[in-house]
């Protein structure tokens, strides 16, 4: 497998920020302890005249381009941007055609397509998931994707959204930029607008092992159980439509610990259930007394019920990242 590694504060293009690509190489990656820490590729944001976008804050792979419809030879990349646009901020995805990326570490490849959306400073982008959440209503085999947007505002708090955009139904898969999504998730939590930012983490995965990829929201401030304990939602895609109303709802049970500020989920080894983690990072060990220590929450579905399980320990943000076919 390769690797991606965004760094949205980078020196670089006026530190709108990349996302370096490193390749997997036996010489490289030979166990020794040491790689070639000079990436193989580059991504770039196309203004790099302008500063602060954070080109590289979240990362998906996923399958949105088949240029020549017949096969694709490599997986296909998105980056959020949620500062572009200066100061108010829009926000912006990209989408990078893995085909198209030259394999040249010394010029920045910019993206294929944009996803935009009209909503200012709502910091569209901050996180970005990939699924084919609805696989009956285009016969493709292309990925939708989720977009967060944390600070999206009711009544003058960051309440937070998040958006899904379906892949255009065509052979060739996702072939314009896009100013708008096809579904808007609202935050679930209505009783008081308050400073949840939900949408700060999303995720996709078969959560509930029928054959359909669901998605998953964090609200880490959220206060449905406590001070900002903290909220992730999973919402279960039957195949025929995107759902806007979460099918579980795990709450944080330590006020403050932030629970789903960031989410990851698999299925391990032979294992039929589906694996989501959620990390609270500001969670507190009062045995012996650490103060945010951090803990990651971890549910998964059994066959008749569904268990939720806290693992102690620093919460450390990362992305797995699978290609399909490996650039030769």
């Amino acid at each position: 497998d390769d690797l991606l590694v965004g760094t949205s504060y980078t020196n670089n293009w006026a530190e709108n920020g990349e996302v370096y690509i490193y390749y997997y190489d036996s010489s490289d990656w030979d166990g020794d302890g040491t790689v070639n820490d000079a990436p193989d590729d580059t991504l770039a944001s196309e203004s790099p005249l302008q500063g602060g976008y954070e080109f590289g804050k979240s990362i998906a792979v996923g399958n949105f381009y088949d240029t020549s419809g017949t096969s694709d030879n490599n997986d296909d990349i998105t980056v959020g941007e949620p500062n572009y646009g200066g100061f108010p901020a829009v926000g912006r995805v990209n989408l990078f055609d893995g085909d198209a990326i030259d394999n040249n570490g010394s010029s920045p490849d910019t993206a294929t397509h944009t996803l935009t959306n009209s909503t200012n400073s709502e910091s569209f982008g901050f996180s970005v998931a990939a699924g084919d959440f609805n696989p009956s209503e285009y016969a493709n085999d292309f990925d939708d994707l989720i977009v967060g947007a944390p600070n999206y505002l009711v009544n003058s708090v960051p309440h937070g959204h998040a958006y899904i955009f379906k892949c255009d139904n065509n052979a060739n898969g996702w072939q314009t930029n896009r100013t708008s999504a096809d579904t808007v998730i609202s935050n679930h939590d209505t009783t008081a607008p308050s400073n949840d930012r939900f949408g700060e983490a999303v995720g996709a995965g078969d959560f509930y092992n029928d054959g359909v990829i669901d998605f998953f929201i964090g609200a880490p401030y959220n206060e449905s159980g406590g001070s900002n304990r903290g909220t992730v939602y999973v919402y279960d895609c039957d195949g025929s439509s995107i759902p806007t109303s979460p099918s579980f709802i795990q709450i944080g049970t330590q006020n403050g610990e932030l629970s789903g500020s960031c989410i990851a989920g698999a299925k391990y080894s032979n294992d039929v259930n589906y694996v989501l983690a959620a990390g609270a990072p500001n969670w507190d060990d009062s045995s012996p007394s650490y103060i945010n220590s951090g803990r990651v929450w971890v549910v998964i579905i059994p066959e008749f019920s569904t268990i939720a399980v806290p693992i102690t320990g620093i919460v450390l943000p990362f992305i797995v990242y699978k290609r399909k076919k490996r650039k030769k």
